[in-house]
């Protein structure tokens, strides 16, 4: 769902994953700070530029492990 432009619920991006607030907060903090994602309401959605980094902006997400394989 967070490919999708309309982007999804805040109470979704944990319920999906099934990870704790905390384990997403500090990541939507930092990727909303460089301007790649927005919050609407109590939606959030990937920026015109998250957009055009929205693999980057993914991976962001992704546990440290998972990320230094390949």
């Amino acid at each position: 769902a967070r490919r999708l432009v309309e982007g999804m619920e805040a109470r979704r991006v944990t319920q999906r994953p099934g990870l704790e607030w905390e384990a997403v907060a500090q990541t939507l903090d930092r990727v909303a700070g460089q301007g790649l994602i927005v919050r609407d309401g109590t939606r959030y959605r990937a920026s015109p530029l998250g957009l055009r980094f929205l693999n980057d902006v993914l991976t962001g997400f992704l546990p440290e492990t998972s990320k230094s394989v390949g």
